[in-house]
Formats: C-alpha cells, structure tokens, sequence
C-alpha cells in the first residue's frame, strides 16, 4: 500500500485504510497474493485518473478460517456495454 500511496499523491488520490487485525496467516504461493493486491491498487489508481479521488482498502476476519479484503476506488466504474461482456475471451 505505501507504494500506491506514494504515487498517488501526485495525483491527489487518498488511501485510505481499515486493518481490523493484526495478522492472519493466507495459504498462497509465495509473492502471489501481494502480485494480487498491487494490480488491485494499481487499477483502482489507473481507474480514478487525473481527477481527485478516493481508494479504500479494508482488511478483516470474515470468520476463524477466512479474512476478507476489500479495495473500492471512487472512479466511474466499468460502464455496462463492457460489464455484459465481463468474461468472455
């Protein structure tokens, strides 16, 4: 997250973070789920552009077995022509 945050400045975008929990152990391939998180951020960057705006990130326990981890951006969305076709080669 700090690298995103450190570019996003001069973008004038906002980080904003929810950590509910210390630490949770996610069984992954190693480097696979921060390769993840830093597309994530960087397309919530890339889908804000130029304007001001806003990424929330938000990390918790769903329960004893699951920690859920939410990014939202304040950019203008996937528009619906592109939406209907989410999924296809």
């Amino acid at each position: 997250i700090y690298s995103i945050e450190s570019s996003s400045t001069d973008h004038n975008i906002t980080v904003e973070k929810s950590i509910e929990i210390a630490q949770a152990m996610v069984l992954a391939p190693p480097g696979h789920l921060l390769h993840l998180l830093l597309n994530l951020l960087t397309n919530a960057r890339e889908a804000i552009g130029t304007r001001p705006g806003i990424i929330r990130t938000s990390v918790r326990l769903a329960d004893s077995n699951n920690v859920i981890v939410e990014i939202a951006d304040t950019g203008p969305g996937i528009p619906q022509t592109v939406i209907d076709r989410l999924g296809e080669p």
